[in-house]
């Protein structure tokens, strides 16, 4: 019987190459493909270009030299995908937590900014919700944004919630941050309230700033809604200062009475008020023309005598800037009027 004829075996086909959609170069057929990375010496060999050891010279670039690439932008576009996956909450690790509102975040950014909150992350790394009833939803919010971005919406309306939260968290950046943006929107229409920022939160400089912008714009400042809500102790503190900028001592007793004037019940302070108004320093000639008409009209009877320099008057620095110690000739005026 003849022997059966063999089929021929099938070849073994070959797979087509499929595309990477990361873009990763095979090499093309033909091309030896390198079992291990080359060191430069094997490189130099096969390029055909023998280079000899590099001899680093100072401050020298070139050929053979190494340098540092650095990516444009990388800090920015780094935070932007961390903020990116905060707010889809992916590998976020804790909340913070205000009255009304919780927000997740990553423990490295925050604690990144807040000495605060590496305090206790070191003495409890697992922690998970950080309660922090004082602040508002708006303060912890802004925190958020500026440990993610670096930047945060400020106007005097909010500023305040910003600042207490900065505080609370120990973001001293931030603080520095409101601080530069209080000082910046200063003015008289707003000094007094940029002071009271300054005052309660424990910003020694800001609170400086207002009060020497105060005191060097007093006569503009007393035109406006704010003076006339000062406190006793406010504008008494005022009136003593020796850095009161005004053109006169007859422009001080003036705005101390615009103060008194504003409200019935503060007459029960003017001689308190008007003990701090530097009558020796007014020539005679105006203590008859300017102070006394208005303290006979608008002051109590007891207050009139005080107001016209009948009383020995405290003594007072001479320092002060634009209120000038009287010359020897208004002295013995003011004595003569006096014994008058």
């Amino acid at each position: 019987m003849a022997p059966k004829k063999k089929s021929p075996r099938p070849k073994k086909s070959i797979p087509e190459p499929t595309t990477v959609e990361t873009e990763v170069v095979f090499p093309e057929p033909g091309v030896k493909k390198l079992e291990l990375p080359l060191n430069v010496e094997q490189l130099n060999r096969l390029n055909g270009v023998p280079l000899p050891p590099p001899v680093i010279r100072p401050g020298e670039r070139g050929f053979g030299l190494g340098s540092e690439l650095t990516r444009p932008l990388h800090g920015s576009a780094l935070l932007e995908e961390l903020s990116r996956m905060r707010q889809e909450r992916f590998l976020t690790d804790m909340e913070m937590a205000c009255k009304t509102k919780a927000f997740d975040v990553h423990k490295l950014v925050i604690s990144s900014v807040s000495q605060y909150l590496r305090e206790v992350l070191a003495k409890d790394p697992g922690l998970k919700r950080l309660e922090l009833p004082t602040l508002s939803p708006l303060g912890l919010a802004n925190v958020i944004t500026f440990a993610y971005l670096g930047r945060v919406h400020m106007s005097l309306y909010t500023i305040g919630c910003t600042v207490s939260a900065a505080s609370t968290l120990q973001i001293p950046h931030l603080l520095q941050m409101c601080m530069d943006f209080l000082m910046a929107e200063m003015n008289v229409h707003t000094c007094v309230y940029v002071w009271n920022i300054g005052a309660a939160y424990g910003l020694t400089p800001v609170r400086e700033a207002a009060r020497r912008y105060i005191l060097e714009n007093f006569a503009q400042f007393s035109e406006t809604s704010q003076f006339n809500q000062l406190t006793l102790e406010q504008i008494t503190s005022f009136l003593q200062d020796d850095s009161l900028s005004l053109p006169s001592e007859v422009t001080t007793f003036q705005i101390a009475m615009k103060w008194l004037d504003f409200d019935p019940k503060r007459q029960e302070h003017a001689a308190e008020l008007l003990s701090h108004v530097r009558f020796e320093t007014i020539p005679a000639s105006e203590l008859v023309s300017e102070i006394q008409p208005v303290a006979l009209e608008d002051l109590p009877e007891p207050i009139v005598g005080v107001s016209c320099c009948a009383l020995p008057l405290p003594p007072r620095h001479t320092s002060r800037r634009h209120r000038n110690t009287p010359s020897h000739e208004d002295q013995s005026s003011v004595t003569q009027h006096n014994t008058a």
